[in-house]
C-alpha cells in the first residue's frame, strides 16, 4: 500500500517536472517519508542509509553549483535512497543513465522535427527518469 502511494508521489513529482520544471521541497519530503516507511517496513532502514542519502545530497550539491543537476533531481534521488539497498545503487545509476539517455533522445528528436533550433532551453525533466528508475529499483529491492 505504502509503496502505491510512493508511485502516486512519484507521478506528482513527474507531472510537476515535466511542466514546470520543479520539483519541490513538500514533494521530495512526502517521497523522503514514504521511502523511510517501505525500508522499515522492509528491515532496510539504517545508519547507513542515513549515510548515503547524505552523501548523495553533499555530491549532488556540488554537482547543481557547476549546472550539472538541478537541485530538485538531488533532493528526489536522496529521498529515494532511503529505501533502496546499498547494493542496489549502482544499478540505480546505471538506469538513471539509461532511461535519461533514452529521454534527451526522445526530447532532441522532438525539438528537432518541430524544428526548434534551441534544443534543452528549458532544461530536461530528469525527475522523470530519477523517478522510473527509483521504483523499479525499490521494487526490485522489495522482491528480491
Amino acid at each position: 500500500m505504502i509503496f502505491f502511494i510512493l508511485i502516486l508521489a512519484s507521478a506528482k513529482v513527474c507531472y510537476s517536472d515535466f511542466k514546470y520544471r520543479k520539483i519541490s521541497n513538500n514533494s521530495a519530503l512526502i517521497i523522503g517519508i514514504l521511502s523511510i516507511i517501505i525500508s522499515i517496513q522492509n528491515g532496510n532502514f539504517s545508519y547507513s542509509s542515513i549515510k548515503t542519502s547524505i552523501i548523495i545530497l553533499v555530491v549532488g550539491f556540488l554537482l547543481t553549483k557547476i549546472k550539472i543537476l538541478g537541485s530538485g533531481d538531488i533532493k528526489l534521488i536522496s529521498a529515494f535512497s532511503l529505501a533502496i539497498y546499498d547494493n542496489m545503487l549502482i544499478p540505480l545509476f546505471i538506469m538513471i543513465g539509461f532511461f535519461g539517455g533514452v529521454q534527451v533522445s526522445i526530447e532532441f528528436l522532438y525539438s528537432t522535427i518541430k524544428g526548434q533550433t534551441k534544443k534543452f532551453t528549458n532544461g530536461i525533466p530528469y525527475g522523470i527518469t530519477i523517478s522510473i528508475s527509483s521504483l523499479l529499483t525499490i521494487y526490485l529491492s522489495i522482491v528480491l
